[in-house]
């Protein structure tokens, strides 16, 4: 799978991002993804840098669909409470969104949620992927859970090349079943309740 990286930021006037920022962003995820995410997953993606085509973001403009898949890097919001999400345009070509300025007021890294938005799109890039799990709060109850790789762990970062990643979920986390010595996420930082909600 081959994702475009559309930025619609302005240079590197009042903290915007730079096309030298996004190409340095985008060697550390492509790394992150074969050497980490790939062998658990069994699934690759590559990032490339993409020019725009118009002035603003578009999930219908087919110029923007040059690959597989689109994520947009943007300075405006068009969703609450979010720094970004992916989803399916109406021809089903998966694109999401990094809103950098939300990231930037609320001290975050717009890289971090790159690497999130990217991870989540190889995951299920059909945004389609549901698991059985526990009930946040009432464990006894059976629930269907989207299958999400980074929103459970979504606040813990990790450095490739001096370039701040999401962490992500292993397999384990999805089954349910208690493993001895197993791994929950790359970093070992996860002992949660499986199963994570729809936000990213």
């Amino acid at each position: 799978m081959i994702v475009s990286i559309v930025k619609h930021t302005n240079g590197h006037t009042n903290g915007k991002v730079s096309d030298e920022d996004v190409q340095e962003a985008i060697r550390a995820i492509d790394r992150q993804i074969r050497e980490d995410y790939e062998p658990y997953r069994h699934i690759g993606v590559e990032l490339r840098l993409e020019g725009r085509s118009g002035k603003k973001p578009s999930t219908q403009n087919r110029a923007d669909m040059r690959d597989d898949a689109v994520l947009y890097l943007w300075d405006s919001v068009n969703v609450d409470d979010a720094l970004g999400y992916h989803d399916l345009t109406n021809q089903g070509v998966p694109y999401g969104f990094v809103f950098t300025e939300v990231a930037k007021q609320l001290g975050e890294v717009w890289t971090v949620t790159l690497s999130h938005e990217a991870l989540e799109m190889v995951g299920d890039s059909e945004v389609n992927l549901l698991v059985q799990g526990p009930h946040p709060s009432n464990g006894k109850r059976t629930v269907f859970h989207w299958y999400e790789m980074c929103d459970a762990v979504q606040a813990e970062t990790d450095e490739i090349d001096g370039v701040k990643v999401s962490n992500f979920l292993l397999p384990l986390y999805f089954t349910g079943q208690e493993e001895k010595g197993g791994r929950n996420d790359f970093l070992g930082r996860s002992h949660m309740e499986r199963g994570c909600s729809r936000s990213g």
